[in-house]
């Protein structure tokens, strides 16, 4: 899989908490876009999206959680503070 993430944030603030699970997340609502090329050679298959100009997203968001980091399938993501960053995986 190849892909490219765009995210861009606006100056809305968002904030979630919940208080029983120890959880507060800080940031603006963002813009996302994303192009992707998805590969299965064992069937000979390759699937590509519309280009990452086209693409729009209903839901995302940029900012940082009170500890400033992110648990998922147990790895640690840092968060970092920026504005707008581009993610690339080939």
């Amino acid at each position: 899989m190849d892909f490219k993430l765009a995210l861009k944030s606006t100056d809305k603030p968002v904030k979630y908490e919940d208080p029983t699970r120890q959880y507060r997340f800080e940031g603006f609502k963002a813009g996302a876009q994303l192009e992707a090329t998805i590969r299965v050679p064992s069937i000979d298959f390759t699937f590509k999206t519309d280009p990452l100009e086209s693409s729009k997203c209903d839901f995302a968001v940029m900012g940082e959680e009170s500890e400033r980091q992110v648990l998922r399938s147990g790895e640690r993501l840092k968060l970092s503070r920026t504005n707008s960053s581009t993610l690339e995986r080939s």
